[in-house]
Order: C-alpha cells, then structure tokens, then sequence
C-alpha cells in the first residue's frame, strides 16, 4: 500500500544519508525513469526504451506467477 512505499522509500533514503552512500531519486513513468537512468550512466539504449519497456511488459505478463 502507499504507506508502506512511503515509509519504506523514506527509510532508505535516511540510510544512504547515515551512511554517505551517493544516491539519486528518480521519478516520473516508466520510461522516464529509463531514459534518466541511461543518461545517468552515461550508456545509449540500444533499442528505443518504449519498445524495450513494452517488451519487458510482455515477457512479465506471461510468467506464470
């Protein structure tokens, strides 16, 4: 539930500041967060990240859980 992925969320990021662990917070949609963190590490997808994220969403849909 929500209040557990804030507690949980705050939590960690009160660790990592504890703990001088150089982090960064991403937000926004799925594919949002892709293309940040691509540009974050610097790499190039190599495929166009809406068809990569569509394609995870796929594979994910057929595990059978």
């Amino acid at each position: 539930n929500e209040n557990f992925r804030r507690s949980s969320d705050e939590f960690l990021l009160k660790t990592l500041k504890e703990m001088d662990i150089p982090h960064t917070v991403i937000g926004g949609t799925v594919e949002e967060r892709a293309e940040r963190i691509a540009v974050i590490f610097g790499k190039k997808p190599i495929m166009p990240i809406s068809e990569a994220v569509s394609l995870a969403r796929t594979q994910y849909a057929a595990l059978a859980l």
